[in-house]
């Protein structure tokens, strides 16, 4: 799935992603009980904004599991799969990629 999004949206998607994912498994041992801030997600994503591909695995402890690509010019793109329970832990919140993405502010067709 293709979508224009800001620097700062894909930042808000990270975060929204990983403060609605759990631990699972040995992510307990480096689980972080508090939910990330604005500008916690800027520290730590924002130096790779310029990759091609971004993707959260784990994230102190939580499974997150979310890869974006970057496009030109605003451009993104994100899978067109439905996210599992068992793997996108954050999709308990947010049921589908555009659920998350509309939950930071982007506008998505479908």
């Amino acid at each position: 799935m293709q979508f224009k999004a800001t620097d700062a949206q894909i930042l808000e998607v990270f975060r929204l992603a990983v403060n609605a994912s759990s631990p699972i498994g040995m992510g307990m041992i480096h689980y972080r009980a508090k939910n990330w801030d604005t500008e916690k997600v800027t520290l730590i994503f924002g130096p790779h904004l310029d990759r091609p591909i971004i993707t959260l695995d784990y994230v102190e402890g939580r499974m997150v599991k979310l890869s974006v690509r970057r496009g030109v010019e605003g451009e993104w793109s994100i899978s067109d799969q439905k996210p599992r329970v068992e793997y996108e832990s954050w999709c308990i919140k947010y049921p589908t990629y555009p659920d998350l993405l509309r939950a930071a502010g982007i506008e998505v067709q479908t």
